[in-house]
């Protein structure tokens, strides 16, 4: 279990003892008053004590905002590279669209604080800057610019990654702090163990599903986060990326491999994109539903190629809850 949903579960123990209190107190009388007041409310309380106040949270925040601060120099960076971008194009220096150097959507991870998308646009967005150093130089794009984009992307992964934070394991807790949230979770236990064997007594096949620590673990745990997919289409072959899609989120794939790949809509399931939008090899596209070609719920890719396999990366940004 991670430090940070201690608390949490240790409630839900709390309030599923409290729904069946009087049942569960008449099968073991251990638990009666004032166990609950004296011993499991102290004990939930000390823990939370220990995480609102204490030095994990406040590194945590610290750790967060100045990650936060070094993906926002990037803004700048970026809207100058986009200014730099649009000069080279109109004298002919650069013929790439804009749209293939990602910057859209390296702008937006940053904006949304999504730094798994963060990292994925900036590995897009730098590879294609370092193919076209030359004219982006002659326009006074410089290549101490281009360094910068690296060096604050790598300023901001690399705290994310090694930032102290409150999803770190329960191991990883000082000795004191660890036997002060091992004393909370015997203690939980204790009462899921009550709980299960009043409910085996009587037969209450629901509570006693209910009464399991991984039953309540996960009603308190989110769902993580989702990240880029890589989806793999054999030759000659489809897949359905998405039913049903979000009108406003955002569709991001990426083509890994050099092989012809379309995407559409379909409104049957099995059938398959004769004609949809082609993803160009190595460059991230953005689409919404409406910008997708075709009809139909089923958001699908078709391999054209009938020797390669396809790999595109996929993730779509959830604009309605951003």
């Amino acid at each position: 279990m991670k430090i940070e949903h201690v608390v949490s579960y240790a409630t839900a123990v709390k309030a599923l003892f409290d729904a069946h209190k009087d049942e569960v107190i008449n099968y073991n009388a251990l638990l009666d008053d004032p166990f609950e007041a004296n011993v499991l409310d102290v004990k939930i309380a000390a823990v939370g004590s220990m995480l609102g106040t204490g030095v994990l949270r406040k590194l945590n925040k610290g750790e967060t905002a100045d990650r936060n601060s070094y993906m926002d120099k990037l803004i700048p960076i970026l809207n100058d590279l986009e200014f730099k971008i649009d000069i080279c194009r109109t004298n002919g220096t650069i013929t790439d669209s804009l749209a293939s150097f990602g910057l859209g959507a390296f702008k937006r991870a940053i904006q949304l604080r999504k730094i798994d998308l963060f990292h994925l646009s900036y590995e897009s967005t730098y590879a294609r800057v370092l193919l076209v150093t030359t004219p982006l130089a002659d326009v006074g794009f410089t290549a101490a610019k281009v360094t910068s984009i690296k060096t604050w992307h790598n300023k901001a992964w690399d705290l994310n990654t090694t930032k102290i934070n409150l999803k770190l394991e329960i191991n990883t807790l000082s000795r004191g702090n660890l036997a002060m949230v091992n004393d909370l979770l015997g203690v939980c236990q204790d009462v899921i163990d009550s709980i299960r064997a009043f409910a085996a007594s009587e037969g209450n096949t629901k509570l006693m599903k209910q009464a399991t620590r991984s039953a309540i673990e996960k009603s308190v745990v989110p769902t993580p986060a989702k990240k880029p997919r890589k989806r793999n289409i054999g030759p000659g072959s489809s897949v359905v990326l998405r039913k049903d899609m979000v009108a406003k989120n955002i569709l991001q794939m990426t083509l890994l491999t050099d092989v012809k790949v379309l995407v559409c809509r379909q409104v049957l399931k099995t059938d398959a994109c004769v004609t949809g939008s082609v993803l160009p090899f190595g460059t991230m596209v953005e689409m919404k539903k409406k910008e997708i070609m075709g009809s139909g719920e089923f958001v699908k890719l078709t391999n054209v190629d009938t020797n390669k396999k396809a790999v595109v990366l996929v993730y779509e940004v959830d604009v309605k809850k951003a």
